[in-house]
């Protein structure tokens, strides 16, 4: 907790189509916020985005229907692979289809020493690098999907980013980090050179989280 990340780390995704923006469902340091941070010490600090239109995520209940599912995923970070799994069915509903891997289809990237970030619950068969393959920020690594354990979190489509000190899946702890060069969706727009983008449910459910999207590149 007393040592966050120093590493300038962008947001996963590409910047989306106008009228278009990535919701954070869970995200920030507290459980008031990421719910991550109550369930899985390796991901507490972890953040999971879903990509919304009109306040609306999905047109309909199959995966293809989510607007999320399918986008690019890119690395938000240069490192190396460290760890690829490829493989896991996408699903079609909440809570039906077995995980081997919770973490789903997954890409791990050592961006400093005994810092390794995670991207997880991608799309089946759209993972684009290698084992051992160096990386650049911002290069497109793979699509999201839903290929993840069900679980006490998001129930459709998203794409989930971590950073731990271990590079075997669920071993690690925790390292704050901080999301550089986005934009907050909301009102003004403002452009947020450095910050921790917060997620929330509502009383009735209702996602309270940033609005977000990465600055055009």
């Amino acid at each position: 907790e007393r040592n966050p990340s120093a590493l300038p780390v962008r947001l996963p995704v590409e910047a989306p189509a106008p009228g278009e923006a990535w919701r954070v469902v869970w995200g920030g340091p507290d459980p008031d916020h990421n719910r991550l941070a109550d369930f899985y010490p390796d991901r507490r600090y972890g953040m999971h985005l879903v990509l919304e239109r009109d306040g609306r995520s999905r047109s309909g209940d199959r995966a293809t229907d989510h607007f999320a599912f399918g986008r690019t995923v890119v690395a938000p970070a240069a490192g190396r692979v460290v760890g690829v799994h490829d493989g896991e069915h996408d699903r079609e509903a909440p809570g039906r289809g077995p995980a081997s891997e919770p973490f789903g289809n997954y890409i791990a990237i050592e961006v400093a020493p005994d810092e390794v970030l995670f991207l997880t619950n991608l799309r089946k068969g759209s993972l684009r690098v290698r084992e051992g393959e160096e990386v650049a920020a911002g290069q497109a690594l793979a699509e999201v999907g839903w290929s993840g354990a069900p679980g006490p979190t998001t129930l459709e489509p998203h794409v989930a980013v971590h950073l731990a000190d271990d590079p075997r899946p669920r071993r690690g702890e925790g390292i704050p980090l901080r999301f550089h060069d986005y934009f907050r969706a909301h009102a003004s727009g403002e452009h947020v050179e450095s910050g921790v983008p917060r997620g929330g449910l509502g009383p009735g459910g209702e996602r309270l989280g940033e609005l977000i999207r990465p600055a055009d590149r």
